[in-house]
């Protein structure tokens, strides 16, 4: 610790313990870890580990006769992971931010066989990505009259991740990029003009098996906004 703080006088370091509770879902984080370091006021460094211990947690049921999706609770699972953040204020104009996250996890007790007779014990809790990269880019600029611009891109990458608790099938990294360019005014209007899923994946949002049924996610859409602030 005393390498780290002659380097960044400002970092901290603290240990968590944090209990929530959702609906009957309980997650006990038993040993977390959060670093962040601050350097000059152009840059932000934030990272955590953790290990968590959930007890009943959800996931969602697809009954096809009835064609109607309910829940059933996973009795317990071991989550793990480490997720990370900086911020870069490069110049007066650019700014840079990246995000990086990973997870492992895995059932460890159930009540219930999954469908097709299959032991759900040891499979990856569904819905959850094994891995997030965000990176975002900002510039700024001024057209002078108390106004200015900006432009930001953001760029989004999911990792594999299994729909439900038999792991039948996992969805493929996914990739999205979205794009903002607005113009602001200290008197208080802006006008963004954006495009979201710009490279148009053809991308699944969720899926239900074996029983086939895919929802899509949002095809490339844009827009222009206006808002004005009193």
């Amino acid at each position: 610790m005393s390498r780290l703080t002659s380097r960044f006088p400002s970092m901290t370091l603290r240990r968590l313990v944090v209990i929530t509770a959702l609906a009957s879902t309980v997650a006990v984080v038993s040993s977390s870890t959060a670093l962040g370091a601050l350097v000059g006021g152009a840059l932000r460094w934030d990272a955590a580990v953790f290990d968590t211990e959930v007890a009943n947690g959800f996931t969602f049921v697809f009954v096809a006769p009835f064609t109607a999706q309910t829940t059933r609770n996973i009795k317990s699972a071991d989550v793990s992971g480490l997720e990370t953040s900086l911020s870069w204020l490069a110049t007066d104009r650019l700014q840079v931010d990246v995000g990086l996250g990973f997870l492992d996890s895995e059932i460890t007790e159930s009540d219930w066989i999954g469908a097709g007779g299959i032991n759900i014990v040891g499979k990856e809790m569904p819905q959850n990505p094994e891995s997030t990269a965000n990176l975002g880019l900002v510039y700024r600029g001024e057209l002078g009259g108390e106004r200015g611009w900006y432009a930001r891109l953001d760029y989004r990458q999911v990792g594999e991740v299994f729909w439900e608790p038999e792991n039948f099938v996992a969805r493929d990294p996914l990739s999205l990029v979205d794009f903002r360019f607005g113009i602001t005014a200290e008197r208080g209007w802006e006008v963004v003009a954006w495009v979201d899923n710009a490279t148009d994946e053809n991308w699944i949002s969720e899926e239900s098996n074996p029983n086939g049924i895919v929802y899509y996610g949002k095809p490339r859409q844009y827009g222009v906004e206006m808002t004005y602030r009193f």
